[in-house]
């Protein structure tokens, strides 16, 4: 029952028979050897300590943001349409009775540093960016933290109020408030309004076309492009059986938008094993040979899940989180030293999986039921 070395460094991969979780014990030394990570621009994540910071080109970004044991963060590209998004001085359009304190030293920003501004205002008034072109439903994001105990105001789009409101409680903890919708115009932007007396702290603006809010992508005087994470070339004929084998993913889909795949293959969709979401809740498990091609299903109950697929010849099995969930009978299994490869994307496609992956594991048998229901449960 011994699993391949696929993800993350001597710390995290597993290489013995034990089915306890490895996770993440040193990020900074966290080098990807089994995967090739290309990202051809730097991207924000939040380290251990919390704090958000940049990631270089090309390397992974593990992102400690509600998980102290770090998770493999991959996303879409997206851009930042705000071009001013930490300097509110810029840009910005204050209603009259806000009092804006720009680069405050009263608090920290979520990066760490002192450039967070303050706002005081009237209960009536706000701040906000207007006439960003694009349409269709945008994601709005910005940091929000109370001066004092909590306080409230109102996020929305200042062009259109098609887009919806949220009435905010604030804290004296920085976080990250979203706003998701379609003012049903080519002219959207983002509003913080009714700011009351009591005041608050802003910090890292975003606007993207998307329907999720993505890592922050920090700006100043211009938009700002993050690409997309690509994960792929991982392992050799040594490193999977193509006969038998488990796969166990301990992950989050973060949602159910799009289809993200991980695959074992050999470079080809004439020989893959292949799980992934349909741009629904649906979890597809595949595998192709040039014989036949068998799959089996699964409605997802949540995107946080532990999944653990187990093939073998005339034995195709799904467990989610410690339960069977769907078998095939029926499978026919490639030949010896066929699979050489994992990706997070389909060979030959671009269909990339974004998300959060705690853990990736190959085994080189078929586990047991037993062995899979501790796996995931």
């Amino acid at each position: 029952m011994k699993a391949s070395l696929i993800l993350g460094n001597d710390n995290w991969a597993v290489k013995d028979s034990s089915l306890l979780g490895y996770t993440i014990t040193d990020e900074d030394n966290f080098e990807p050897e089994a995967f090739d990570v290309t990202r051809a621009s730097t991207k924000t994540r939040v380290n251990r300590e919390g704090l958000i910071e940049s990631v270089a080109n090309n390397v992974a970004s593990i992102d400690f943001l509600d998980d102290t044991e770090g998770v493999l963060l991959t996303e879409p590209q997206s851009t930042n349409l705000i071009t001013y998004s930490e300097d509110f001085s810029n840009g910005w359009t204050k209603q009259s009775g806000i009092v804006p304190t720009y680069n405050t030293t009263e608090t920290l920003s979520p990066d760490g540093t002192y450039n967070a501004t303050k706002l005081i205002g009237i209960s009536t008034s706000g701040i906000f960016k207007a006439s960003l072109s694009v349409s269709g439903i945008v994601s709005r994001s910005v940091y929000l933290k109370s001066v004092s105990g909590t306080t409230t105001a109102i996020f929305k789009d200042p062009n259109n109020s098609s887009a919806g409101t949220a009435n905010l409680n604030i804290t004296n903890e920085w976080k990250r408030f979203e706003l998701i919708g379609d003012n049903g115009t080519s002219s959207q932007g983002l509003f913080i309004d009714d700011i009351t007396s009591d005041g608050l702290y802003i910090w890292g603006a975003q606007v993207e076309a998307l329907p999720y809010a993505t890592s922050y992508i920090p700006t100043n005087g211009s938009t700002v492009t993050r690409v997309q994470d690509i994960v792929n070339n991982a392992g050799d004929v040594n490193t999977f059986n193509s006969e038998e084998g488990t796969m166990f993913l301990d992950i989050d889909f973060l949602n159910f938008i799009g289809t993200k795949d991980i695959t074992i293959s050999d470079g080809t969709v004439a020989n893959r094993l292949l799980i992934y979401i349909t741009g629904s809740s649906l979890l597809k498990f595949i595998i192709t040979t040039p014989i036949n091609s068998v799959q089996i299903t699964y409605n997802l109950p949540s995107t946080k899940v532990k999944v653990a697929c187990s093939y073998k010849e005339n034995e195709l099995l799904l467990y989610v989180d410690g339960v069977k969930e769907a078998e095939s009978l029926s499978v026919i299994m490639p030949s010896a030293n066929t699979f050489n490869s994992i990706e997070l994307k389909r060979p030959l496609g671009t269909n990339y999986f974004n998300g959060k992956i705690k853990q990736l594991k190959v085994f080189k048998t078929a586990l047991t039921d037993a062995e899979l229901i501790a796996l995931t449960s």
